[in-house]
């Protein structure tokens, strides 16, 4: 099984204000430390146990020592699932979202943070991501989600700065072909200026794998599927 290898650089919680106000700074140059994070990339299910049990409100209120059966979690690109209901138990967006886990962290507001990707394609790549936990662009439904995909290219806009949204580029990467079950839109701006490998990886076309969010746009927009 093939893994890949996050990294997110980290830096002191000195405040600064930013478009949003005040929010955590980084330095430039090379990261204070680095945390290590290991994302399974391979589209097969990986169950495990976790290692977690909790007290029964009988074993609290007896004394007693039994636990509850351990519970059954699958682990996928980046979020915690419980295998038998679906539900989600973590997500490593949504943990940098809260500050739980490092992210160097652009823009923010009540429904919205954008934050710098590890593996950038030009010179300023963010992911816009909506606070509330939606798995991938395909979770979307109608005139609610072409609403939500012009509220996430208007974000990476702002973030952007007017200055780098001339020959930007605003794309989804398509299941199962994603690297993260949290939906992010990729804002690149001076998308011409990438090179060989991040042009294929965020070509200027649509492709089974990846595709313009405003052609999204129409499709949800024209009552048709996801494709």
């Amino acid at each position: 099984m093939s893994n890949i290898h996050y990294y997110f650089s980290t830096a002191s919680n000195k405040k600064s204000n930013r478009i949003h106000g005040s929010s955590d700074s980084f330095s430039k140059g090379k990261p204070t430390h680095k945390t290590k994070l290991n994302l399974d990339m391979n589209f097969f299910d990986q169950v495990e146990h976790d290692k977690h049990t909790s007290k029964t409100t009988s074993d609290v209120n007896n004394h007693h020592n039994s636990h509850q059966p351990s519970r059954r979690t699958l682990r996928k690109k980046g979020v915690l699932y419980d295998a038998d209901s679906g539900e989600v138990l973590e997500c490593l967006f949504c943990k940098i979202h809260t500050g739980e886990e490092p992210g160097r962290i652009e823009y923010e507001d009540e429904k919205f943070v954008v934050f710098h990707t590890i593996d950038p394609a030009t010179h300023l790549h963010l992911l816009v991501t909506p606070r509330q936990h939606i798995t991938s662009v395909r979770s979307l439904k109608g005139l609610e989600g072409a609403k939500l995909i012009r509220e996430l290219i208007d974000i990476g806009k702002l973030a952007l700065k007017e200055e780098n949204c001339k020959n930007a580029k605003f794309c989804f990467h398509i299941p199962p072909y994603t690297s993260i079950d949290h939906i992010h839109l990729h804002a690149i701006a001076d998308h011409h200026t990438s090179g060989w490998w991040p042009s294929m990886k965020y070509p200027a076309w649509n492709t089974m794998y990846c595709k313009n969010a405003i052609d999204f746009i129409k499709e949800l927009e024209e009552g048709s599927s996801l494709t």
